[in-house]
């Protein structure tokens, strides 16, 4: 279970998950530790003073079975789900064992109904932390609004491993004129899901339409930055472009054309998950934008999510 809203130092969870009964300890490794439950404060704002909120805390008995952070050595699980809104995510541990642990990061995007757009997962970061026994270990998990992340562990030796995941909020510039100058959370909103037939047609967008007038994603001129995931369906590299421009008060374009802010390639093996950030150094701003891909060769689906950050 996911615990937010609450705050309490390293040294104060380990002396918990170390000190307590056998009972406790073992609800910690099936459930996650409910630090409120055992009389710690809650917060009564979630601005806290680190700008951040703890999605999960706990520890599990890592060996060489690939297992999350709970414990759980399904791979279709994940370890904590709802986290579009954030843009990085923060593990702080402490490992019991001499011997490296072994980690893999992976996230994963769904769909309307909370259906990953893929069962698999996108690999986004891997490899062993070789800390002494018995010692506190820190890694940041900087690609961000994904809206499933597993963080899976083993182990050459049996050893138990505690862990506290926490993620950042991204917060809108403070606007001393709009009346308030307490920080806002900012918003990630889906623009678009959806799943299209790849071919070799050139200039043909994610709707399968060659027309060149017609945007993808209209009315979106709040965001500061657009985040694409998916996934490819076959083996040829897709190679795609983002346009943008804006309209008048009315919804009519400003001019005729499109500005090219982003081309690039989609690479990997069928069935592997893509991320594409679309952004400027100043943000974005535009009110509507047009993504056409084409495939080097053949046909394929590409399956799509678009995320806008404000």
């Amino acid at each position: 279970m996911a615990d937010d809203g609450f705050r309490i130092t390293r040294r104060e969870m380990l002396k918990y998950l170390l000190g307590a009964p056998a009972g406790l300890l073992t609800l910690s490794k099936s459930y996650g530790v409910s630090m409120a439950a055992l009389g710690f404060p809650l917060e009564a704002d979630l601005e806290l003073s680190q700008d951040r909120v703890i999605l999960w805390q706990g520890y599990t008995t890592v060996d060489t079975t690939w297992r999350d952070l709970r414990g759980n050595p399904g791979a279709e699980f994940p370890t904590v789900q709802q986290t579009t809104l954030y843009p990085l995510l923060n593990w702080a541990g402490y490992k019991t064992s001499n011997s490296p642990l072994n980690f893999r990061v992976l996230g994963r995007s769904v769909d309307q109904s909370g259906a990953p757009l893929l069962g698999n997962w996108r690999t986004i970061q891997a490899g062993s932390i070789n800390t002494p026994a018995h010692r506190w270990f820190r890694l940041l998990i900087q690609e961000g609004y994904w809206d499933e992340y597993r963080i899976e562990l083993s182990s050459s030796t049996p050893q138990q491993v505690f862990s506290q995941l926490t993620a950042r909020f991204d917060y809108l510039p403070r606007s001393p004129a709009a009346g308030t100058d307490k920080k806002q959370v900012a918003s990630v909103d889906t623009l678009l899901v959806w799943a299209y037939i790849v071919d070799t047609t050139p200039e043909k967008d994610l709707f399968g339409r060659t027309s060149a007038d017609l945007p993808v994603i209209d009315h979106v001129g709040a965001y500061r930055l657009l985040v694409w995931t998916g996934v490819k369906r076959g083996e040829a590299d897709i190679a795609y472009t983002v346009k943008a421009r804006s309209t008048d008060f009315s919804g009519a374009p400003l001019g005729s054309g499109w500005l090219v802010i982003s081309t690039g390639l989609i690479t990997g093996a069928p069935n592997s998950w893509y991320r594409v950030v679309i952004s400027q150094p100043d943000g974005l701003f535009y009110d509507q934008y047009r993504i056409c891909a084409q495939t080097a060769s053949g046909i394929q689906e590409l399956r799509a999510k678009i995320v806008g950050v404000r």
